[in-house]
């Protein structure tokens, strides 16, 4: 039972923080009203792009459970749950009155808000990675609660404002949070599971929060942990410190993935999955930050101003969708390729009243993404040893899907460099030597990995390219062996690239093992 006295009463919040309205993340919110007009959306799809911003989190969890179903309030404790209770119509009005909500115009508190909205995804994302392998039962609130993690930091930006950005420019966020509550009695922690309380939030969710009680047994007692110790991993990336929790290295004594108990082994595939999220994420924030700055350099004046408006804001959207689509595939590819014993979500599917809205952007086309994984998949089904498939696959790639190169790479056991056994394509070799200088490398931890775009080429790329998709395939050979492709040395891995790219190593990894043969080596070996 948690205490709320306890919570409140050392903060002491007056009524203006509690009713403070923090704004959605416009990029999740064009794309969670994108996918409410298509046609072959799914739950699980809308709710993977709600759940990454805490404040639609809030809003679909509150709604939700403060409706009545047959005369009596029942819990949801998930984003997919919630979708499911409000149906169609009211999943649309949540997300029209969200939107009505004022953006921080501010730069300055804009950029600090965004700091720690980005805290509270990337949490919990972690949160569930640790989830999958702890409980995966409870997955769902686990992220749930790592996402809500730090909204007392957004109420603090969106309340202070300009006080708070005085105070954080000159602070590291521990010396922040300390301003804060000596200066304005404001503690982050209080104020935020004070706020949520008064939101309705789940009492699981509640529980995995409060740091001040102490379950005795049940869900709520592992993911109190599970979220902390996502919190411990967050900070230890964002402070420079994430090499020092790399599997081997001794836990601090206090750390709470210590309570958790993870096999060696889990924690490895933990740590090479959130070394690949947390890394892409840093690379879109950067690049979110700078192209806010450079609109803001290139703010053309009254006059210049282009008359029509609309048009731009059409543009605007059309590009955040892109970019919000191709996050949420990173994501969900990063989840499945995770844990080879979590089974494969079932996709519900979600019809929606398309009358209620009108959909700004036509869906995504995939009848040539279906073509082309059609076409690698008969290749499957008629192969009759390892060798042949691969060296086929390679070639259907090239010719029937959309890239550019495409190879088969062999990692050394000693993981300090690997071959380049066969390829096709410009520029590219069979025998090239690929030398391996970051043991983080996803070549030197057989780890997926796709980097979709890059104005610099990538250290982490095979061949240094700015893009390029890279995946571990089971070809049942002594030493590790990677899929590796790109379309071209300037061109972008476009969203229906990753998706085919994707689906050829599932195929693969599921038909290799029932072939004879070996890998094709398209070199002389002398």
């Amino acid at each position: 039972m948690i205490d709320d006295k306890k919570h409140t009463s050392d903060a002491k919040p007056v009524p203006s923080v509690m009713n403070t309205v923090l704004p959605p993340e416009l990029t999740i919110w064009y794309e969670a009203r994108r996918l409410c007009g298509d046609p072959n959306m799914s739950v699980d799809e809308l709710a993977a792009c709600i759940a990454q911003d805490p404040v639609l989190v809030i809003e679909f969890l509150k709604i939700a459970n403060g409706m009545s179903i047959g005369g009596t309030k029942q819990t949801t404790t998930t984003i997919k749950g919630s979708i499911i209770r409000l149906g169609s119509e009211f999943t649309i009005d949540t997300l029209n009155s969200v939107e009505a909500r004022t953006q921080l115009s501010d730069p300055g508190v804009s950029n600090w808000f965004e700091t720690h909205r980005s805290r509270c995804t990337r949490t919990a994302i972690i949160a569930r990675m640790i989830a999958e392998v702890q409980a995966k039962h409870i997955a769902d609130e686990c992220q749930v609660a790592g996402l809500l993690s730090f909204v007392g930091e957004l109420i603090a930006v969106a309340h202070f404002r300009e006080k708070y950005v005085k105070i954080a420019e000159n602070n590291t966020r521990t010396g922040t949070i300390f301003r804060l509550a000596t200066d304005f009695k404001f503690d982050v922690r209080s104020v935020g599971f004070s706020y949520l309380t008064k939101q309705g939030l789940p009492q699981i969710i509640l529980s995995a929060l409060d740091q001040d009680s102490s379950a005795k047994s049940g869900d709520k007692m592992i993911m109190k942990p599970i979220v902390a110790s996502a919190n411990e991993l967050i900070d230890a990336f964002d402070s420079g410190k994430w090499g020092k929790y790399a599997p081997g290295k001794l836990l601090p004594s206090k750390s709470p993935l210590r309570l958790l108990s993870i096999q060696e082994s889990q924690y490895t595939k933990i740590y090479e999955r959130a070394t690949q999220y947390l890394f892409l994420t840093r690379q879109q924030d950067e690049k979110k930050r700078y192209e806010k700055e450079t609109k803001v350099m290139q703010r053309p004046t009254i006059e210049e101003a282009p008359p029509a408006a609309p048009a731009a804001k059409k543009e605007d959207i059309s590009e955040r969708q892109r970019t919000i689509s191709n996050l949420n595939d990173e994501i969900n590819n990063l989840l499945s390729f995770s844990f080879t014993d979590i089974p494969t979500a079932t996709t519900s599917s979600f019809e929606i009243d398309r009358s209620q809205i009108a959909a700004e952007t036509p869906p995504v086309k995939t009848k040539s993404i279906q073509t082309i994984v059609t076409s690698i998949a008969s290749e499957l089904n008629n192969a009759s040893n390892s060798e042949e498939l691969l060296s086929s696959i390679l070639d259907k790639l090239i010719t029937s899907g959309p890239f550019e190169k495409t190879a088969l790479i062999v990692v050394a056991k000693d993981k300090t460099h690997a071959k380049v056994v066969a390829a096709r394509g410009p520029n590219i070799g069979s025998g090239q030597q690929i030398n391996i200088s970051d043991p983080l490398s996803p070549l030197a931890q057989s780890f997926s990995k796709v980097r979709s775009f890059g104005k610099q080429s990538s250290d982490v790329s095979p061949f240094g390219s700015n893009s390029f998709a890279v995946a571990p395939i089971d070809a049942q050979y002594e030493n590790p062996v990677a899929l590796y492709a790109d379309c071209g040395s300037k061109a972008s891995i476009t969203f229906e690239a990753r998706r085919v790219f994707r689906s050829v190593v599932e195929l693969l990894n599921e038909k290799l093992p029932t072939l004879p043969g070996g890998i094709p080596v398209e070199f002389d070996k002398k």
